[in-house]
């Protein structure tokens, strides 16, 4: 007697694929999720001060309103001229008694308080305030 082979069929299962390529997209979202910052792993907490209501005061103070102006001391400067201004305000002080309040309005834009900083970090320590003005 004479038996009969089946014939069996090399056909790829559609429905598989579909569920191989639902789970990779899945895979791809939780990990695009999960990426973290170089720095995640590092603790750091801001030092306390010995007396926090005693602050050094600052020497000057510049600032960058919402229309991109820069003021010092309240009276309106070019950026390029910052720093020399600022250098003969402070000269004869030493570099670590220097201290300038630097605050930005919100809207700011790099282009504009990059200079600015740039400027003031060369003549001075700075303290750095970006913040929009208190609303009446």
């Amino acid at each position: 007697m004479k038996m009969h082979r089946k014939k069996f069929s090399a056909d790829v299962p559609s429905v598989a694929m579909g569920d191989i390529a639902f789970l990779l997209l899945i895979f791809i979202v939780i990990m695009a999720t999960a990426k973290k910052p170089p720095d995640s792993h590092v603790v750091a907490e801001p030092p306390q001060a010995e007396r926090p209501d005693e602050t050094r005061p600052a020497m000057a103070w510049v600032a960058i309103d919402n229309e991109g102006q820069t003021y010092l001391n309240g009276k309106r400067i070019e950026p390029a001229a910052l720093r020399d201004k600022l250098e003969a305000m402070l000269a004869g002080i030493p570099y670590q008694d220097r201290i300038i309040d630097l605050k930005a309005h919100k809207t700011t834009p790099a282009s504009v308080y990059e200079p600015v900083l740039e400027a003031v970090s060369g003549v001075a320590i700075v303290k750095i305030i970006i913040r929009e003005p208190k609303k009446n």
